[in-house]
């Protein structure tokens, strides 16, 4: 196995924590921000660092055409399983 980055060490945290409420809160925060800065039209965002995958899915809903990416290599199965549970935040 390779060597573990940073978020692999606190990605269980992390998550906790997102799925918590004050995460929830957060989450809901900076989605909030996002879109006000963000154009109406959609534009493709690139969520660098995205963690367990919580923003990617919110502004594609918005219908902003996302990549997200991240250091660790469970982070795509994360953000999958996010999307897999929340079909809603998938665009037609």
């Amino acid at each position: 196995m390779g060597e573990l980055t940073g978020f692999d060490k606190v990605g269980a945290a992390y998550t906790d924590h997102s799925d918590s409420a004050r995460g929830r809160l957060r989450h809901d925060l900076i989605e909030r921000r996002l879109l006000a800065e963000l154009p109406a039209q959609p534009v493709r965002v690139l969520d660098g660092g995205c963690g367990n995958g919580e923003m990617t899915p919110r502004l594609a809903a918005a219908g902003h055409p996302m990549t997200g990416a991240g250091p660790s290599a469970w982070i795509p199965a994360a953000a999958a399983g996010r999307l897999d549970a929340r079909p809603e935040f998938c665009p037609a």
